[in-house]
């Protein structure tokens, strides 16, 4: 009888957890994450001071480019990813319209230093 009261309890539990497991969970987007593309930050160790910053759109495709020199960036901080994060966007609507892509014209750098 005990074992038996024991296995009908595992049994509800289980299929209570399989349950909720079940139901879709809704993601929370942070803020920096822009819906027209992303961004990829190159920079090295001993030169930490020196950064080049690649723009994608959604399909993968390079549409700006730009390097960063004497510039420290603190990738951990929100502020600077919401800043690339509109970078990206203003480089994916010049892209848009010209199909080229452009390098160092100095979008991120003008938007940091605001």
């Amino acid at each position: 009888m005990k074992y038996l009261s024991v296995t009908a309890l595992i049994l509800v539990l289980s299929i209570s957890f399989a349950k909720a497991q079940e139901t879709p969970t809704q993601r929370c987007i942070p803020a920096w994450v822009s819906e027209k593309g992303y961004w990829v930050v190159e920079s090295n160790i001993k030169t930490p001071r020196q950064h080049i910053i690649f723009f994608y759109n959604q399909h993968n495709v390079l549409v700006y480019q730009e390097t960063l020199k004497d510039v420290k960036l603190n990738l951990n901080r929100k502020k600077v990813k919401v800043k690339l994060s509109k970078a990206v966007d203003e480089a994916v609507v010049a892209w848009e319209n010209q199909h080229a892509c452009r390098q160092n014209e100095s979008v991120v750098m003008n938007l940091l230093t605001k």
